[in-house]
């Protein structure tokens, strides 16, 4: 059975529970630190199927885009959902997720 299914007439955070990027999501805002630094393959080890080639390859995957016509669900869903923004250095494969302020 399709969880997005089950969830989908509930609000639109129950819906984010289920993104593949809800762990990333969860991670982030548990982390209780300002800045998180995370390599590309701790991200990977996080997310079902891992990081996408794209995100290896183009920066623009790393764009902080929330509005919710925006097709980055990996921001939309995973950093900014958690109140980060994302910086990511594809030569050393790492991000720093730096909080959002209030």
């Amino acid at each position: 059975m399709d969880e997005r299914r089950i969830v989908s007439a509930g609000s639109l955070q129950q819906i984010e529970m289920v993104s593949k990027y809800s762990a990333l999501r969860d991670r982030l805002r548990t982390s209780g630190h300002p800045q998180v630094r995370m390599s590309f393959d701790e991200i990977t080890n996080l997310l079902p199927g891992g990081l996408p080639p794209s995100a290896y390859r183009h920066d623009a995957w790393w764009s902080n885009e929330d509005a919710p016509e925006s097709t980055h669900s990996q921001s939309r869903l995973g950093w900014m959902a958690a109140g980060y923004t994302a910086a990511a250095d594809r030569t050393t494969r790492q991000v720093v997720f730096t909080r959002i302020a209030n």
